[in-house]
């Protein structure tokens, strides 16, 4: 590459996420990153050609090889020289004698191996938590990412990984399950969560990138459940139909709630039974019960603001709310009783 920037956190020189960005939509590009030998990129995108080798380890992509056609024409013979050199770098790859040689290399499978229930000796965890700083109880926040333009394959995110970690205070990002996860440790710098989505915001924007984020933790043991917190808000958020960007926990728990209860026992079981009972009811005499009663208990009980909103008389809610206790026998004053409908009317909207 021609053009370099130094990375704030890392002192390394990175390529810039712009030119990242113009890779990682280039179909070429995309189509290349699952060839396997010596092949030739074309000077569509550089303006001269390139011959590369993608390096391989145990099936993942680390990497690529590449001899620039500036200097000196491509001739048949690099061919066999790239293969050769190639193959000799899989093979130290392979045996831990590049790139892997230092603890920093292999904190990112670390964390993926602890997200998938790999790591359960205490020794490996501290060993871990010691190298990079951090302690057991600390606050920690988990996200998830997930691009707008997912395709098969999460090599072109890879550049990506160092232009977030920039950005963080203390943290680590790794590709996990066709995505990016990232580990915030918050106490390093007294962070927040709105600080870190803040700082993250212009990679977001211009990778097309939706984010997932946990609550935050102050239990290093309890990672893979926040982390499965942001995957759960990313994914009831796409649902949602939202245009913003990020998802917080916080704001899908409910969402959370209702789709994790009606995983063995169908909605319609789960709510109140009065409920199909005014839905019969008003079938069968053209009324509004159901409605009535959802609303009603909405605005808390509110008789003035849930007559205003149905565009009717205080007495006709009154005489709604009699039909609706003779109807079911609901005992409206209790709080647990409330709930339980809430929850019902919650469920069957969703």
């Amino acid at each position: 590459m021609s053009i370099w920037e130094r990375d704030p956190r890392t002192g390394r020189l990175t390529v810039p996420l712009s030119l990242i960005q113009d890779f990682r939509l280039d179909m070429e590009y995309l189509r290349t990153l699952t060839t396997k030998g010596p092949n030739i990129y074309s000077e569509d995108m550089r303006g001269y050609r390139i011959l590369y080798f993608n390096l391989w380890l145990d099936k993942n992509y680390m990497g690529r090889l590449c001899v620039n056609e500036l200097q000196s024409l491509i001739l048949p013979s690099h061919f066999l020289a790239i293969n050769h050199l190639g193959t000799f770098i899989e093979l130290c790859l392979h045996q831990h004698m590049l790139f892997r040689l230092n603890m920093g290399n292999d904190i990112r499978q670390f964390f993926t191996d602890y997200l998938d229930g790999k790591v359960f000796e205490e020794s490996q965890l501290q060993h871990s938590l010691h190298f990079l700083n951090w302690n057991m109880h600390d606050r920690y926040l988990c996200l998830r990412l997930e691009s707008d333009h997912q395709n098969e394959q999460m090599h072109s995110s890879m550049a990506t990984l160092g232009h977030i970690e920039a950005q963080l205070p203390d943290g680590c990002a790794f590709i996990y399950h066709q995505g990016i996860a990232v580990i915030v440790n918050l106490s390093y710098d007294d962070s927040s969560t709105s600080d870190i989505l803040s700082a993250l915001a212009i990679i977001l924007r211009e990778g097309l990138y939706k984010l997932g984020a946990s609550n935050v933790i102050q239990d290093f043991m309890q990672l893979p459940q926040a982390y499965s917190q942001a995957a759960a808000a990313l994914e009831l958020g796409k649902k949602s139909g939202s245009m913003i960007w990020c998802y917080r926990f916080d704001d899908y728990i409910l969402d959370y709630m209702l789709e994790q209860s009606t995983t063995q026992i169908s909605p319609e079981l789960l709510c109140h039974q009065s409920l199909s009972i005014l839905k019969k009811y008003d079938e069968e005499n053209n009324t509004e019960l159901l409605h009535t009663l959802n609303v009603y208990l909405s605005l808390e009980r509110n008789a003035l603001q849930t007559a205003n909103t149905l565009f009717i008389h205080r007495s006709t809610l009154f005489y709604r709310l009699e039909r609706i206790q003779k109807l079911t026998r609901l005992n409206l004053d209790d709080a647990k009783v409330r709930l339980v409908l809430l929850l019902s009317f919650a469920m069957l909207k969703k």
